[in-house]
């Protein structure tokens, strides 16, 4: 039996991370959604050979949102991330959509430079999302400004995210959110907007 660590907890849903068996499985923590009223169990896309790796969590209600991360087996593969909603009660899982004007809430494939990344999500009772990203790629230079941070959500009814705020005077840790509501400081101002 694995060692699990957990994540996020509620009445009736446990997030929790299995840890690999021993020192020589290299990639195989995998990280699983239980529904605790009837033991339904969902992975969460990690613990494969160079696949994702999970990264911040987030759990409200029946709804989790996080962060997954890829990185290529080699370096000329690359990096990547996405956004992903899982309603833990039904297992239907939805990924954040990344056409269109989006591409400041999403992740994109990025080769030899630093991408931006999800340094924090939130969820809503109803399965809105929001997230917090940290850094942006100059499209000339190629290099990452960390100092920039977007927030973006998508709202329970929606696969299309939406940016929120953008600016260096985000407070990273101060994104939050409510039954419809999502906050965050910006310049030592609270802000939130109301999110369904």
């Amino acid at each position: 039996m694995r060692r699990c660590t957990t994540l996020a907890q509620n009445p009736k849903a446990r997030i929790v991370q299995e840890a690999p068996r021993s020192s020589y499985e290299i990639g195989e923590t995998r990280t699983l959604a239980q529904w605790l009223p009837n033991g339904r169990t969902t992975k969460l896309g990690d613990g494969q050979e160079f696949g994702p790796v999970i990264g911040p969590v987030a759990l409200a209600g029946h709804f989790l949102a996080y962060a997954l991360f890829y990185f290529g087996r080699y370096n000329d593969q690359g990096t990547d991330w996405k956004v992903v909603r899982l309603n833990v009660k039904t297992g239907h899982r939805e990924e954040a959509n990344r056409s269109g004007s989006v591409g400041e809430c999403t992740g994109g494939l990025a080769f030899h430079v630093p991408i931006p990344g999800v340094h924090k999500v939130v969820v809503t009772d109803m399965g809105a999302v929001a997230w917090l990203m940290q850094g942006r790629n100059d499209p000339q230079t190629g290099r990452l400004d960390p100092h920039d941070y977007r927030i973006c959500a998508l709202a329970s009814n929606s696969r299309t995210p939406v940016v929120l705020a953008s600016g260096s005077t985000i407070a990273p840790q101060s994104l939050a959110a409510s039954e419809r509501y999502v906050y965050w400081t910006e310049g030592g101002v609270p802000r939130g907007v109301p999110i369904e």
